[in-house]
């Protein structure tokens, strides 16, 4: 199959970072010479599956924040009217032009998650008449921006969102509750995919043998960022737990962006914390749990997150260990556990009612080894990165396809 060229713009590709995951795991087969970033972070990224690379600039608003960090008072005003509204700004410089020139790609592909990137993006479209691919990982235009012009940020940001969706040519999201809300919002179609796995390299750790214990672990696995107060959460509901029926040892392979959460979190008896591990580890590292722990937050200041879906989501399913789902009831992931009932679905962060219900899920047994073997099979069936790629590269060749369900198999 002959691919189109394909320019990826500000998108970090990097072995953590979820976007850069999900996004080279649709493209990775395509021959490298098909394949370009231009990015602000493209020196830093470590999944290469690049012909070329170019770093764009060094961040927006470099010279700005240097001017800031001489003056207090300059900080306070910025911090108040809302940096965002006023000095992220990106433009192409004639280096860049001569770059996109030469590569000169039928695609740009990136993900919309604020108005600079999409102005960007824009630029380089009309520069080079290319067609743009997004994928949206975020409800981002949901997001409430701090500062006196926040407001006025977010209406900018809202309108150009709607544009690029009007704009694009192939449009990508992340579950297919974002889906079906986004073609009620904007009024165009898109395909849902989450987090492709290569069954290949999971069978050989698969859970097979699930009994039951009364010493058990479990595992979170990933970045602890907005994850970081349902964590803590669920260690408050163990300390409970412990020394009743069971005792569980939480276990988190994670990467903190607080040492403040990390302290906390490590603070706990029965935690034990790991360095962050790679991909090519995931699978035999989070198989020898007793149970997985995929979390969203219940903050009203993340519902950004309600449509989104986590990267772990499928890596746990295919691991075969039983998912406990925290996260309330309205998210895409919990609705998806729901529906297709591959994990035990925990939808109340109430300390009492939580640990009733993990309870329940410990001493269940059948229900474990249901669910095993319902994410397994369901992993399988609709996340397997072989037939997303298929249905990428239908997408890709422009081929028409009539009904939306028969891609949204996730």
């Amino acid at each position: 199959m002959g691919y189109p060229k394909i320019l990826f713009v500000n998108i970090n590709f990097r072995y953590d970072s979820s976007a850069g995951i999900t996004i080279a795991k649709l493209v990775d087969h395509i021959t490298v010479e098909k394949l370009f970033l231009l990015s602000t972070n493209a020196n830093n990224s470590d999944i290469d599956i690049f012909n070329k690379k170019m770093q764009f600039g060094n961040t927006p608003n470099s010279k700005q924040d240097e001017k800031t960090k001489k003056s207090f008072l300059r900080k306070k005003i910025v911090s108040i009217i809302g940096q965002k509204a006023i000095f992220n700004k990106l433009k192409l410089d004639n280096d860049t032009k001569n770059w996109l020139d030469k590569i000169n790609p039928d695609y740009i592909y990136f993900v919309p998650s604020n108005l600079e990137g999409i102005n960007l993006v824009f630029q380089i479209a009309e520069h080079i008449k290319a067609k743009i691919i997004i994928h949206v990982l975020d409800d981002k235009v949901n997001v409430k921006f701090p500062g006196v012009l926040g407001f006025f940020y977010k209406l900018r940001f809202r309108k150009a969102f709607r544009e690029i969706v009007e704009k694009s040519t192939i449009r990508l999201c992340i579950s297919v509750l974002m889906a079906q809300e986004y073609q009620q919002r904007y009024g165009e179609q898109f395909v849902a995919f989450h987090n492709p796995v290569d069954i290949e390299k999971w069978i050989p750790f698969q859970k097979k043998n699930i009994k039951s214990k009364k010493n058990v672990t479990i595992i979170y696995s990933g970045a602890v960022e907005s994850t970081a107060k349902p964590i803590i959460e669920f260690c408050e509901v163990i300390r409970e737990l412990n020394g009743t029926i069971f005792d569980v040892k939480f276990k988190l392979y994670a990467k903190f962006d607080s040492i403040v959460t990390k302290q906390k979190v490590s603070s706990y008896d029965f935690v034990e914390i790991y360095n962050y591990v790679t991909q090519e580890e995931l699978p035999a590292t989070i198989s020898k749990a007793d149970f997985l722990f995929l979390p969203l937050s219940f903050e009203k200041k993340m519902s950004y997150v309600n449509l989104s879906m986590p990267t772990k989501t499928s890596e746990y399913m295919a691991s075969g260990v039983p998912i406990i789902v925290y996260a309330p009831l309205q998210t895409a992931l919990a609705q998806y556990g729901k529906k297709y009932e591959w994990g035990y679905i925990i939808t109340t962060n109430k300390k009492n009612s939580v640990k009733d219900k993990l309870l329940e899920f410990l001493k269940d047994i059948d229900k474990q080894r249901n669910y095993s073997q319902r994410s397994m099979s369901l992993v399988k069936e609709r996340h397997n990165v072989v037939k997303n790629k298929k249905i990428f590269d239908v997408l890709l060749n422009e081929k028409i396809v009539k009904s939306n369900s028969s891609l949204n198999f996730n």
